[in-house]
């Protein structure tokens, strides 16, 4: 079951801004229609029990684990309405950067598809059909296969399998550092709103750690809350959960001092978000490079194996 679409969490961030409760959104049954058959049950149970949509969601299987945490430490800590409009933008900009994917390799992927296609063709002459197909027809199924995994069925996964999947390529140099920037951008974010909101240290340096998208961080939030707890400071704390070092977290620790983490923490954020925006930028263009000179090697090759083949049909004919 794919997850859930954007608009789902702006539209019901709107209706909760707007002053209406839960069970007055589901009653209303021109905007539960608008979502998803199977979102509706987890709005029905977070509405009569504990008020945790986060939670009743990932129960489903309509969010991950970075999402539920979000939208249930925003239930915690009273931005419910913020947290479901984060977690709206945080879908979106996973959309985003397929298209910018999909856009930085279509156009060489398309050219590598092409020449598959066109420049087996004087083997016709040699072979016949049969040997046309068995030249062409390898490289189009792996071009084909590839784009249909990527881009179909990729997305199509539960959230649980896409975090799974997450923390597979946050092991991978390049795609790792994009995964870890944009985990701790949102990890601050929340803190940020936690501690705004209230809500004592410790919890939410936990429900911080929960709600990033990477499991190393979540399973770390015990972890910091137990130097918090030993009387450790914010900034001891997440360096035990490996979320910052060096210079970002000399800052976190001034801004304790100062009493202006509401100010550092979302600062912070952003440049996390904004480094990961540019490697994620570098990352597809380098990808689309590679496709394009994947394509031109396989161009070459084929125009050199075609050229062989008529030269050897040309010598042949004239030995006869």
């Amino acid at each position: 079951m794919p997850s859930l679409a954007p608009t789902f969490f702006t539209s019901l961030a709107t209706a909760l801004e707007a002053g209406m409760a839960l069970e007055q959104v589901l009653a209303n049954t021109q905007l539960s229609a608008l979502w998803p058959v199977a979102a509706r049950p987890a709005l029905r149970h977070a509405s009569q029990h504990d008020g945790l949509l986060g939670s009743a969601l990932r129960k489903a299987d309509l969010v991950d684990d970075a999402v539920a945490s979000l939208l249930d430490a925003g239930a915690v800590g009273g931005f419910l309405p913020r947290a479901l409009r984060s977690c709206g933008e945080l879908l979106e900009k996973r959309r985003q950067r397929r298209r910018r994917l999909l856009l930085a390799v279509a156009y060489p992927a398309f050219v590598m598809l092409a020449a598959s296609v066109l420049l087996p063709l004087p083997t016709i002459v040699a072979g016949g059909v049969g040997a046309y197909l068995r030249a062409a027809l390898p490289g189009v199924a792996v071009i084909v296969g590839v784009f249909l995994v990527v881009f179909v069925m990729v997305p199509r996964l539960t959230p649980s399998s896409q975090a799974r999947l997450g923390d597979t390529l946050a092991h991978l140099p390049a795609v790792g550092r994009i995964l870890v920037d944009d985990a701790v951008a949102g990890v601050l974010s929340v803190l940020q709103l936690l501690l705004a909101a209230g809500v004592p240290m410790t919890r939410a340096v936990l429900q911080a750690c929960q709600s990033s998208s990477l499991s190393r961080h979540q399973g770390a939030g015990p972890r910091a809350v137990d130097v918090i707890t030993a009387g450790g400071t914010l900034s001891d704390a997440l360096a035990a959960a490996n979320l910052l070092r060096g210079e970002a977290l000399a800052r976190v620790a001034v801004a304790e001092q100062t009493g202006t983490l509401d100010a550092a923490l979302p600062q912070l954020s952003a440049e996390h978000t904004s480094r990961s925006a540019q490697r994620f930028g570098a990352v597809a263009v380098a990808l689309g490079v590679l496709v394009f000179a994947g394509a031109a090697i396989a161009i070459a090759g084929s125009v050199i194996s075609g050229f062989s083949s008529y030269i050897e049909t040309i010598d042949s004919i004239g030995r006869e």
